[in-house]
């Protein structure tokens, strides 16, 4: 949210405080998106949603701006103008995939990584 806003300074917000904020979401078809919409319909609210786009820094740029609040990924580096709040209970999870062509030349450090992966991860 916006450093200036009235709740900035709170460590954990639930996403029920958060329910009458004006949202800067992805586009529909964006897999964070369609998260965002399963956690607002599981918290039992429609969010009102000031603007829709598909690029992580143009909706912090927004949110700096005080033109609303976002439910984003953490940022790898600060972004001015913007806090980063945990929600409680719970985060939202977001899932990640890993594939690749059977027939296709693989390098070693490639094939190592993927069999990390999947024995770390397998059936999660």
């Amino acid at each position: 949210m916006p450093q200036t806003h009235r709740l900035a300074a709170r460590r954990t917000l639930s996403l029920r405080e958060l329910s009458s904020e004006p949202f800067l979401v992805f586009s529909p078809e964006h897999t964070l998106r369609i998260i965002f919409d399963r956690v607002c319909a599981d918290a039992s609210f429609l969010p009102n949603i000031a603007f829709e786009g598909m690029d992580v820094a143009t909706l912090r740029g927004l949110i700096a701006a005080g033109l609303g609040i976002g439910l984003l990924p953490p940022a790898p580096a600060r972004f001015a103008g913007v806090v980063e709040i945990k929600l409680s209970p719970a985060r939202p999870i977001r899932p990640l995939g890993i594939g690749w062509i059977a027939d296709r030349y693989v390098p070693a450090t490639a094939v190592e990584f993927r069999k990390f992966v999947v024995s770390k991860f397998h059936g999660e």
